[in-house]
């Protein structure tokens, strides 16, 4: 289900009353990857990648697809190696980011992407202490992710930084969502069910 760098201990102490910007900082951030962190779709360039390399590698994609969108990333991700260094990476996403990185905040790359491009990225950029991923068995997005994240850590005990609709059923249960180019109907839905917006990033850079 995950690719875990390091693990993390829920912990039940009571944490000091320092003021809210320095509890806010205790939380964790936990960021998506594909259309978050990098601007563009992690399965879809390597789709494109395996079908470039033979067109007639369309055939064994849909056989993999019809066994499932987790069956499908792993095939692709065993067969086509990412460099990450090339990725398209959201600059204004990321400088924030490694500043937050800098201060000590614990960062937690949670993604539907596979646990091979996944363990990839964060090995380049060296800021998350911990990964979960997808992998043959389950897809790591909507539900599934805000499942794993809400076990780790605890409903409301973390940011989340995403850009879908996919997205929602995982802002729900966090603390501050982190919403990167999404569109007006996550924002709206957003505002309807309640979620606090901490901060908001696009390709011009972060509103506050």
């Amino acid at each position: 289900m995950s690719n875990r760098l390091k693990s993390t201990e829920n912990d039940s102490s009571p944490i000091p009353m320092r003021g809210i910007l320095q509890q806010w900082d205790c939380v964790p951030l936990c960021v998506d990857l594909d259309g978050t962190l990098i601007t563009t779709d992690s399965l879809i360039q390597g789709i494109l990648e395996f079908l470039r390399r033979n067109p007639l590698n369309i055939f064994p994609t849909a056989v993999w697809l019809l066994s499932g969108r987790a069956v499908l990333k792993q095939r692709i991700g065993d067969r086509i190696v990412m460099n990450a260094a090339s990725l398209p990476y959201n600059r204004d996403l990321l400088g924030y980011l490694k500043d937050e990185y800098a201060r000590g905040r614990q960062l937690v790359l949670c993604t539907a992407a596979n646990e091979r491009i996944a363990g990839s990225v964060a090995g380049h950029l060296g800021i998350f202490v911990t990964v979960f991923s997808s992998n043959a068995k389950e897809n790591l997005k909507g539900r599934n992710k805000m499942k794993v994240l809400e076990q780790q850590f605890g409903t409301g005990q973390f940011d989340y930084a995403g850009n879908s609709w996919a997205d929602l059923a995982v802002w729900r249960r966090s603390r501050s969502a982190i919403v990167v180019n999404a569109s007006p109907w996550t924002v709206l839905a957003l505002r309807l069910f309640g979620v606090h917006v901490s901060r908001s990033f696009s390709g011009s850079g972060p509103q506050e």
